[in-house]
């Protein structure tokens, strides 16, 4: 299969006094401590935050997952899970990536996004189904940076 760009060509508009980038935020070991822990057979590993930079606004709409074997559970920035049951990483369609978030299959979109505020974080959740120790390797999170525009006030 052949590497897969997010590309987040949507029916929705732009809000107006706002200029959308596409970006991506990939987390793992080295940005994420978490997720370098090993999860022994029938774990859990909860609450793992995902931080989002402060310099804009993301509009979160898919991401991608490296793991085969666990079983994720995502929750947005107010709380919300997105579903309340663990799902097998592998029902997602198994969708590797590397460092650059760009590998491997689809990402797994939803609709309009999930409106994520500065600076704010995405949680996910880990559940270990198998008979032996799992670590977590990787999750990307695709969408648009929502940049305010401001207009001079000079006249």
């Amino acid at each position: 299969m052949t590497a897969q760009l997010y590309r987040p060509q949507f029916p929705y508009a732009s809000v107006p006094e706002c200029t959308e980038e596409q970006f991506h935020y990939t987390f793992d070991s080295n940005n994420t401590s978490a997720m370098g822990n090993s999860i022994p057979a029938g774990g859990l590993l909860l609450n793992v935050p995902l931080p989002l930079e402060p310099d804009a606004a993301f509009l979160w709409r898919g991401f991608k997952i490296r793991d085969t074997d666990l079983a994720v559970r995502l929750k947005d920035p107010y709380g919300n899970y997105l579903s309340m049951a663990f799902i097998p990483v592998a029902l997602y369609g198994d969708t590797p990536i590397d460092s650059t978030g760009s590998e491997g299959g689809f990402c797994v979109p939803w609709g309009q996004g999930i409106y994520c505020p500065l600076g704010g974080n995405v949680f996910v959740d880990f559940y270990n189904p198998t008979d032996g120790a799992l670590i977590p390797t990787a999750i990307a999170l695709y969408g648009l940076k929502r940049f305010i525009r401001r207009e001079p006030v000079c006249k």
